[in-house]
């Protein structure tokens, strides 16, 4: 009885039922939750790799304006 309540309580948020004190563990309910917990992960990681892509973007730029202005500036003087 011990092991049907721990069970329960590890895996009791993932829609299983009790039939007759034994519980059923819902295979197709746990497949779904996983999917939507991965596609909640990708879209997180994709959010974060644009970011950081656009930030090294924008710092790489300004390094190379940098470059020029010293370039310009060696040119001129």
């Amino acid at each position: 009885m011990e092991y049907v309540v721990l069970i329960y309580v590890i895996i009791g948020p993932f829609n299983g039922i009790k039939q007759g004190g034994v519980f059923m563990f819902m295979w197709g309910d746990f497949i779904v939750q996983l999917v939507f917990l991965i596609i909640l992960v990708v879209i997180v990681a994709l959010v974060v790799l644009v970011i950081r892509k656009f930030s090294k973007r924008s710092k790489q730029l300004d390094r190379i304006e940098k470059k020029l202005d010293d370039i310009a500036a060696n040119k001129d003087g």
